[in-house]
């Protein structure tokens, strides 16, 4: 009778937990294919598929980020929308389509265009590192850092003690680094009377989060200089290092009024981490227009959204294109929409072309990426195949007038799981420039064509689908 009693608790307890994950599913997953996922997990394996879910497919980092902001900064989504002028009135040569897409990014960014911005490329770490070592050792006022990855080797230890120094003499520092990408800095940082935080550090309360990362990479100056791209902190990067010059990639200095956007997201992730409150104009100066300066905006993107802001700036963007569209990743895992995107474009007979690494640094991430080219080959997109060393470069331009600038890469990582910065900026003339700095890397690439997709092995294509099959944990 006891016994009788207990097997029947236990399946009341199963069937109530497998149905109220599964209401949960219901209600918060947009898209229709986790969902399905989820709930075959939850009932193919009652209570054990449950728990699973509850462990790693609630989105936590949302719903914290939210609170903390509610604490901290009120409710971000209730703040009115700060529009600003129109793309049309601080560009007036800009076509219309830029303008109805200027409006969507400025809908899902909440932010405004801002006019006069001086962007500069700073090619791998010969040029980024002292330049960005420069403006350390310049700032007088305040310096904010936020990395990935902070490498403890030549190039970290040089901006630790750069970063030193700055404290030494009166600047207010703080730097955010992710605590899986750069564990142990923090603390270090600090022993150096650096202040610093690791982001969103994994404990047992929180073990599903270590997918969430701060993906971000950013430098400020005294709330007016900024640098911002996607190279992290480490020896790789730069020829003349301890270590082989390993990969490729470009930073930007930034002068103009957007370093005060980029310095509101340094901002919001500081409080996040726990840190204090940046205020007043040693953070936030009063920042000029730069003569002859590009209209930019920040972009900002985290899994505390509903959706990916950057990926549909992107879709967007790509819905635009009439003539040419240019883009370097170092991983290119896109969704169905983007795959879509770039289809269309290209049969729409846009020059579409796409520059990945022939040899991936982690090489199932390559062959996943192998698995999504055919189709967007065989609808007309080009892929150029960039050699050693590998190209972390990620860089987007459409018709010789926009572009996007920053850490996102094209994956599900970037773009659902990572908080990541980018710019968009719309201007021909750094538009120019970067076309430039990506056809280079096209001359010395070799072309995927469709002859050789279609030769490819079917052992190597059951292995390439087998790894896509995992693209969206990749």
């Amino acid at each position: 009778m006891i016994e009788s009693l207990s097997s029947s608790l236990l399946a009341f307890l199963l069937l109530a937990a497998s149905l109220l994950a599964s209401a949960h599913i219901l209600l918060s997953k947009e898209d229709v294919r986790a969902a399905i996922g989820w709930l075959a997990v939850v009932w193919i394996a009652p209570g054990a598929g449950a728990f699973l879910y509850i462990l790693l497919g609630v989105n936590r980092i949302r719903r914290r980020a939210e609170q903390r902001r509610r604490r901290r900064l009120g409710d971000m989504r209730d703040r009115p929308v700060d529009r600003g002028p129109s793309l049309t009135a601080l560009d007036p040569r800009a076509d219309t389509r830029f303008a109805a897409h200027a409006r969507l990014a400025r809908e899902l960014t909440r932010l405004p265009l801002t006019r006069g911005n001086s962007l500069r490329p700073l090619i791998d770490g010969d040029e980024a590192y002292p330049a960005m070592l420069a403006a350390i050792d310049g700032a007088q006022r305040s310096l904010a850092l936020s990395t990935y990855i902070f490498e403890w080797d030549l190039v970290g230890r040089a901006f630790a003690d750069a970063l030193a120094r700055a404290a030494r003499r009166g600047v207010k520092v703080r730097v955010l680094v992710d605590a899986m990408g750069s564990l142990f800095v923090a603390p270090r940082l600090r022993r150096l009377g650096v202040p610093a935080r690791a982001f969103n550090m994994p404990s047992p309360n929180h073990a599903a989060f270590l997918n969430l990362r701060t993906h971000r990479k950013l430098l400020i100056a005294d709330g007016r200089q900024a640098f911002t791209g996607g190279m992290n902190i480490r020896d790789v990067h730069q020829r003349a290092g301890e270590k082989p010059f390993a990969a490729r990639d470009v930073m930007f200095a930034i002068d103009g009024p957007v370093v005060g956007q980029l310095m509101e997201v340094f901002a919001e992730d500081w409080q996040f981490a726990g840190g204090d409150v940046l205020v007043g104009p040693d953070w936030f100066p009063a920042l000029a227009e730069q003569a002859d300066g590009a209209v930019c905006r920040a972009v900002p993107d985290g899994p505390d959204k509903q959706f990916s802001s950057v990926g549909w700036i992107l879709e967007s963007a790509l819905a635009t294109a009439q003539e040419k569209v240019l883009i370097a990743t170092p991983y290119f895992l896109p969704d169905l929409g983007l795959i879509a995107a770039l289809a269309q474009a290209a049969l729409r007979g846009v020059e579409v072309r796409i520059l990945i690494p022939e040899r991936s640094n982690y090489r199932v991430v390559g062959w996943a990426a192998m698995a999504q080219l055919r189709p967007l080959i065989e609808h007309g997109c080009k892929v150029h195949l960039t050699p050693p060393p590998f190209d972390h470069v990620k860089l987007t331009v459409i018709d010789g007038y926009w572009a996007l600038i920053g850490s996102s890469n094209w994956d599900t990582r970037s773009f659902r799981l990572n908080f990541e910065l980018n710019c968009e900026v719309y201007d021909a003339s750094f538009a120019g420039r970067v076309e430039a700095i990506l056809e280079d890397r096209i001359a010395a690439a070799r072309p995927l064509t469709r002859e050789a997709v279609a030769r490819r092995p079917l052992a190597l294509r059951l292995r390439d689908r087998a790894a896509w099959l995992m693209s969206p944990y990749l």
